[in-house]
């Protein structure tokens, strides 16, 4: 398979507190623009693969930056994005909401390693509110009823039902239910 063209680089310069730097994006069309969650890690990953924490602390963290632009991907505005949803966090040595994925008005999953005691990558389901950048909602989702390591759903919207790519071979597809938080295998 080959690469798809590049058309054009350009780098998002937006300011990170010490000892952070840019790390993965996601990017959704709003408005005449586009929103970005812009994610920044405290960390550096040594030849075994494993995070340093630049902090010299050994604590992992992540910050996000909810960006709006314009077309042309100029930075509007920028503020933090703060889980202030209220759910039960057991924090530890990783900090912080990994791996963000913007989707429709307010919506995002990301990998939140605090949301279980055992501190198993979990995804989660959050809201927000654009203009202040804080998280308004944040459930806990699991496929199954075992723990499990997760990351990387691909969530989309159709017909104001949000729906989960969970695997592709064999292909399984999820439906979230927003009331309950629970997700159910279509």
């Amino acid at each position: 398979m080959s690469s798809l063209p590049v058309k054009r680089k350009l780098q998002l310069k937006y300011p990170m507190p010490l000892h952070y730097t840019p790390s993965s994006a996601s990017v959704i069309k709003s408005g005449e623009g586009f929103r970005i969650n812009l994610r920044g890690i405290n960390y550096y990953l040594s030849d075994g693969g494993y995070g340093i924490s630049r902090h010299g602390d050994g604590i992992i963290r992540t910050i996000n930056y909810l960006l709006e632009t314009d077309v042309d991907l100029n930075i509007i505005k920028g503020v933090e994005l703060v889980d202030k949803s209220g759910v039960k966090l057991y924090p530890k040595n990783i900090l912080g909401m990994e791996d963000i994925r913007l989707f429709g008005d307010n919506y995002f999953f990301c990998t939140y390693l605090e949301l279980n005691e055992p501190r198993t990558p979990q995804i989660g389901w959050g809201t927000y509110d654009s203009e202040t950048g804080f998280v308004t909602r944040m459930v806990p989702l699991m496929a199954g009823t075992e723990l499990k390591c997760e990351k990387n759903w691909l969530p989309f919207i159709d017909n104001d039902d949000i729906y989960i790519i969970y695997a592709m071979g064999p292909f399984q597809l999820y439906k979230l239910d927003k009331a309950t938080g629970d997700i159910k295998e279509v």
